[in-house]
């Protein structure tokens, strides 16, 4: 639960700080590099979708808020740059 809660904070600044977007002036490394984290954004969110419907009823709250803080973080870039696709 820890490493998700860290994670999710790690993307959100990633995201607020637009590391993760990338445009015509990028070089090959900032591309590879934004390919990447967006990899394992993608991987932490399926991480977290599997927590929902677990047993553990606090699991399961924890996801969906960590999956609602990535959302609202993604909203913020997407509303605030037309190129910014959600999840990569």
């Amino acid at each position: 639960t820890l490493a998700g809660v860290s994670l999710c904070r790690v993307f959100c600044n990633l995201i607020a700080s637009e590391k993760l977007s990338v445009d015509a002036l990028s070089t090959v490394e900032e591309q590879e590099l934004a390919s990447f984290l967006k990899d394992r954004l993608r991987q932490s969110v399926d991480y977290l979708c599997q927590w929902i419907g677990s047993a553990d009823a606090s699991l399961e709250t924890t996801a969906v808020t960590l999956l609602m803080r990535l959302v609202k973080e993604q909203a913020t870039q997407f509303s605030q740059h037309a190129e910014y696709s959600f999840w990569g």
